[in-house]
């Protein structure tokens, strides 16, 4: 096994390669002007911008939004359109609901099998001498 000491290892690193030296000094470095990459990150919002589409439903009393990006949803859209379904299945299908808010089609599918509004129900007591909450 090979024991190297400290003083040693200290010693080859500050002393001169002279073949390391003439690779380094052989590299040439080119460089872009960063005034041109600033002015093709400005182009991309315009691009982005362009992929919005009209909000269909909204909540009143919330954020008033104008537009949204194209394949996604507000949370009212959403609730809108899976109770659009759940009402009335053959009339708004997933195709349908993909091309009224403009979604994808996988996405619009997973969006009906996955995401479930919950319903609060209130069961009245069978007996008159059950225990209520009451409000306080």
């Amino acid at each position: 096994m090979l024991c190297v000491s400290a003083a040693d290892t200290a010693g080859s690193v500050h002393q001169k390669n002279d073949p390391l030296l003439k690779l380094l000094k052989s590299v040439y470095v080119e460089s872009k002007d960063p005034a041109a990459a600033a002015q093709a990150s400005r182009e991309v919002p315009a691009v982005k911008e362009a992929a919005r589409r009209p909000l269909r439903y909204s909540l009143p009393g919330l954020v008033e939004l104008t537009d949204v990006p194209k394949g996604k949803l507000t949370i009212a859209e959403a609730l809108k359109a899976l109770s659009s379904h759940q009402q009335q299945p053959h009339a708004w299908t997933s195709e349908k609901i993909s091309q009224e808010y403009s979604l994808d089609l996988k996405d619009t599918k997973a969006l009906l099998q996955f995401f479930v509004p919950f319903q609060v129900e209130i069961i009245p007591p069978t007996t008159a001498n059950a225990k209520q909450i009451k409000a306080s």
